[in-house]
């Protein structure tokens, strides 16, 4: 059975993804986020990986792996089924959130539009509890109208992330989305799931609302491949690109040499 401690011994593991358009290797951050490789790690040691299809493809921004292949027309693709209790192992103090501001008048009012109230109608639909600091946001919303955008002014992302309900381990990555990075997929922490998100180019959105657990070891060529496809309004891929298989290698076969990738840079 992996586990994080298997993970971590004799140095970092790799996950080796074949996909259609060719191969990928990451090499996973098991110091950093010891308990999301772990999961990854296990999902791929069982097959939960093979046969699935590339969720998303934006250009010069991001690809996303790991949704199941069968899609109705019109439906948004579904993730490769993952166990309850998916971990946030980020930092937010490590990655300057308690001193970065939101923004000006103009990012907040993108973020009551775009985030606040969402996540508010969100959390109603699934019949979960508000936390208090954002049903604190939305009645001052409803009784000041436009002018409670003010409230945001001079806040930090961290506090902003408390506010809307989100907590953070006491240890985490602390490492920022680059060219690159393997980070969770999902912008709201504590909604990981199962999907596998590879940055193109530098996400500094990213930074805090995604954990990081490892990078591109080799296989540009396949990304430019599948960032290159062509794709439909919703940014996924017109044509299925599959992910034949992933297998795991363990750490301590690739600090012995006794695996080797033979994929491309």
């Amino acid at each position: 059975m992996w586990s994080a401690a298997t993970a971590d011994s004799g140095g970092n593991p790799r996950l080796v993804l074949d996909t259609d358009l060719g191969r990928l290797t990451l090499e996973l951050a098991a110091d950093a986020a010891p308990r999301t490789v772990s999961r990854v790690v296990a999902l791929a040691a069982g097959g939960a990986y093979d046969g699935s299809v590339v969720c998303e493809s934006r250009a010069g921004g991001f690809v996303v792996l790991g949704c199941l292949p069968e899609t109705l027309p019109g439906e948004a693709p579904k993730a490769v089924p993952s166990p309850a209790g998916w971990p946030d192992e980020i930092d937010p103090r490590a990655l300057g959130l308690d001193r970065r501001p939101l923004g000006g008048p103009r990012e907040i009012d993108l973020l009551w539009q775009l985030e606040i109230y969402p996540r508010y109608l969100e959390l109603l639909e699934r019949g979960e509890p508000v936390p208090p600091g954002l049903a604190g946001l939305i009645a001052r919303l409803r009784a000041e109208g436009t002018a409670a955008t003010r409230i945001l002014l001079g806040k930090s992302r961290l506090w902003y992330l408390h506010a809307i309900g989100f907590d953070y381990p006491l240890r985490g990555s602390g490492l920022p989305v680059r060219r690159g990075s393997v980070a969770t997929a999902s912008v709201w922490p504590g909604e990981a799931d199962a999907r596998i998100l590879i940055a193109l180019t530098d996400l500094p959105e990213r930074d805090g609302r995604a954990t990081v657990y490892g990078h591109v070891a080799s296989g540009w060529p396949a990304l430019a491949a599948i960032a290159a496809a062509p794709v439909d309004k919703d940014h996924r891929p017109r044509e299925p690109i599959r992910i034949r298989s992933a297998a795991p290698i363990a750490a301590t076969a690739v600090a012995n040499g006794t695996v080797r990738d033979p994929g491309g840079s």
